[in-house]
């Protein structure tokens, strides 16, 4: 293991290798059996994880109300688990998978949609979310599109980080941390490059806008719509649902216009709702995929409760 630029104490290297200890036997499991752990750990989350599978159970309701039955959401909540236990498997063994079974594992939907954008040589911004699995996705981008920036929030653990990224830039990809990322967003668009952000999560209200999502306004990040924005980047959906255990859908959505009026805040709130509104009907095909333990509604407009 690389040092992680000389970052990371003893806590963080004991955290590493008791997750090493578990992620590579999990690894190298036959698939079968690995899947049938996932499973298994997913359902044990559900049953032990009290807090996450309140906030689950909170949020499923905020999004689907009265349409659904309080049996209903937790059916979704229990199957969500189910697909962090799978996440979890398929993350362990990305390491030991080669591009030749890509073929096997992955199927692509709309390529032509990102290869047409990436014609006007102007650079290409994927707006994605934590749906589906995520980390199959950076994996696959390089070999199917080329090599992709993708902006990330590094983990607390330098050594985890350092692992993870490994398999993140595996196949050519970059890595782009979070913190002062739009520059170097910008900077390899102008240069006609391909980035992935993902635009699902809460921020703090200053760096975001208010959006509808899932019939609640949410704050949503800026940061994609504005470097295609100033940039003339192309602005296009990108989601990889599973559609069987370690099996994968990578869908690219057609291009979303980026509007250009001249009030700058109104055309930066109406490409940010529409980016996310596309990316709400995705999740709403298999809701059980997307992130439902994390607080997306937490920073609540001025004034709201």
């Amino acid at each position: 293991m690389a040092e992680a630029d000389g970052k990371g104490g003893l806590r963080d290297r004991l955290e590493f290798w008791g997750a090493m200890a578990v992620v590579r036997p999990v690894g190298s499991l036959p698939e079968p059996l690995a899947f049938a752990l996932g499973r298994l750990l997913g359902r044990l989350w559900y049953a032990v994880d009290a807090r996450h599978r309140k906030i689950a159970l909170e949020n499923l309701a905020r999004a689907f109300g009265s349409r659904t039955t309080a049996a209903e959401r937790e059916a979704i909540s229990r199957s969500h688990f189910i697909h962090l236990g799978y996440t979890f498997v398929e993350t362990c063994r990305l390491r030991g998978l080669s591009a030749a079974r890509l073929e096997q594992v992955v199927r692509v939907e709309g390529l032509e949609h990102l290869l047409r954008a990436r014609e006007r040589g102007r650079g290409v911004v994927l707006v994605t979310a934590h749906f589906g699995s995520w980390e199959m996705l950076g994996w696959a981008a390089p070999l199917l599109w080329g090599a992709t920036a993708i902006v990330v929030r590094p983990l607390d653990n330098p050594f985890l980080e350092t692992w993870i990224a490994g398999i993140r830039t595996a196949g050519g990809n970059q890595v782009i941390q979070k913190q002062d990322a739009l520059r170097h967003v910008m900077e390899r668009l102008r240069r006609g490059g391909t980035v992935g952000m993902l635009i699902d999560q809460n921020v703090a209200r200053e760096h975001g806008v208010f959006v509808d999502f899932f019939g609640t306004p949410a704050c949503t990040t800026t940061a994609a719509t504005l470097a295609a924005r100033r940039t003339g980047a192309a602005l296009l959906p990108l989601v990889c649902p599973r559609h069987a255990p370690g099996r994968f859908t990578v869908r690219i959505g057609k291009e979303i216009p980026v509007a250009v009026t001249g009030d700058h805040r109104r055309d930066i709130l109406a490409t940010t709702a529409e980016a996310t509104a596309v990316l709400e009907a995705f999740i709403r095909e298999h809701p059980e995929q997307w992130f439902w333990v994390h607080r997306r509604w937490k920073t609540r407009p001025e004034g709201e409760g």
